[in-house]
């Protein structure tokens, strides 16, 4: 028999909300006071946002070590600064999630933005009700596609992978998905 679903872990960016154009705006505001020409946009940005800060920072800024850092460090609190409208929330999420919520579901939030990041976006957008665990990025665990930050949603949840389904963006998602034996839904 074939164990059903109860536990709905969802990555942030890109599946539920599309913090892309919060993100594009702090790193042009970055780039521009830092005397550049250049400028980012959503489209070329999307794909490394699966990545977390530190992979999307190098790529813009083309720094590595203690620059990439500060740069990183520089974002995340211009990032924290700005409010992610309610408007960021993709069509249909709150009415799925109260649906999905009147079943019987769980919900989690896994994603490799920094913990009081998501946190932060969550209450920003009025979703942070929907769920009793968030787990992000955090000193001492691997971001996805590890499956540290899956390990520990589990573990919270106290869900086996059998009764937990991750509905995510990207191949990281998949992955971190994989590593744990928990199905992936895109």
């Amino acid at each position: 028999m074939t164990a059903v679903a109860r536990h709905l872990i969802f990555d942030l960016d890109g599946t539920l909300v599309d913090s892309a154009p919060v993100i594009v705006a702090t790193l042009n505001e970055m780039l521009s006071e830092r005397g550049s020409t250049c400028s980012v946009d959503v489209g070329t940005i999307r794909p490394w946002l699966s990545w977390g800060g530190p992979a999307l920072i190098a790529k813009v800024f083309h720094v590595e070590g203690d620059d990439a850092a500060r740069e990183l460090t520089d974002f995340r609190a211009r990032y924290g600064d700005r409010g992610t409208p309610a408007e960021c929330v993709f069509d249909g999420v709150r009415e799925g999630l109260r649906d999905l919520a009147a079943l019987g579901f769980s919900f989690a939030i896994c994603s490799n933005k920094p913990q009081y990041l998501c946190e932060k976006v969550l209450e920003d957008v009025g979703l942070a009700g929907h769920f009793p665990v968030i787990v992000g990025s955090a000193a001492g665990l691997k971001q996805k596609p590890a499956p540290d930050l899956m390990h520990l949603v589990l573990r919270k949840l106290q869900a086996r992978p059998s009764r937990s389904v991750l509905i995510g963006d990207s191949d990281v998602d998949h992955a971190a998905a994989h590593a744990v034996g928990v199905p992936f839904r895109l």
